[in-house]
Order: C-alpha cells, then structure tokens, then sequence
C-alpha cells in the first residue's frame, strides 16, 4: 500500500466509519472558522450536499451511491487525507457514519516508520517518508498521543 510516497503492508475493506473517529490533517477536521484558502468549494459541497440528501432527479438512492472516502486504520483511529467535502457534508448533516474504503496498516511496521511530535502545544504522529528525510504530520490529540506512545513502547493495552 502507498500513502504518499509511504509503503505499508494492509488490509482493504468498505465499511460505514463513525464521522467523529476519523482524523487527518485535511480542512475536514480544523474547526471551520480556522480554514484557510478556498476550502471548503461551495460548488462541490452544493454536489456532495444533493448526493447525501437523494436529490438528484437523475439518479435514485444516490445517498448509497456515494464514493466511500478512503481511511487508513492505524490502531483503533482512522486518517483521511482525501474526501474532506464528502466527509464535511456527512458531518454537517449529523450523520454518525460515513462509508469509507479502510486501509488497516500493519501496526509494527507503522511503529517502526512513526514518531510522536510536539508543536506550539499540538500533538502529531510523524510518519517517514521513503526518502527516510522527513515526516508526514497527522495531528492527534493528547490522549491519542499518550496511546501512541504506549504502543511505542509495547504496551499491549491501551486500558
């Protein structure tokens, strides 16, 4: 599997993902009033808006037609780096789950390519590259964080 530029063994599956568990760096998931740039696009939201709400007189049941926003599964949390409007849309319409194409990474493998950082009092876990040079940043909160640094260190548990 590649998560930009990044190899990872996986697993594959569709499946409906609680909204509030998914993460990422994406606009999806800064509070709105913190979004920077030309996110969320009106026009897109105005299309995935119709798609989740079955308005398309085209199209019947559009709501189930919709694109699973792909996730990768990385212990008990899921990231989104792609599907910020569709997952905006769901969360603007309180639905509890959206369908998302779930890549589960093998967790010692990831261990071994990731690291916990802290910024201005923000925590992230920092997956290497392929070039071994740099890190991906995903934001996490701080009791994600603690998790993460209790399965760096081989705890089993996160009880």
């Amino acid at each position: 599997m590649l998560i930009k530029n990044i190899h990872f063994s996986c697993l594959r599956r569709i499946e409906e993902v609680p909204c509030e568990r998914i993460l990422g760096n994406g606009w999806a998931n800064i509070p709105l009033e913190e979004v920077r740039g030309s996110y969320p696009k009106p026009s897109k939201v105005f299309r995935v808006l119709i798609g989740y709400l079955n308005l398309n007189s085209e199209c019947r049941d559009t709501r189930n037609n919709m694109q699973p926003i792909p996730v990768y599964k990385i212990f008990d949390e899921y990231f989104c780096e792609e599907g910020n409007h569709r997952l905006y849309v769901a969360r603007l319409l309180g639905l509890p789950k959206i369908k998302a194409e779930v890549y589960e990474i093998d967790y010692t493998e990831f261990l071994g390519k990731s690291k916990i950082f802290n910024y201005g009092g923000g925590y992230y876990i920092g997956v290497l590259k392929d070039n071994n040079d740099s890190y991906f940043l995903y934001p996490v909160d701080k009791e994600q964080a603690e998790n993460y640094i209790k399965l760096k260190n081989g705890t089993k548990s996160l009880k």
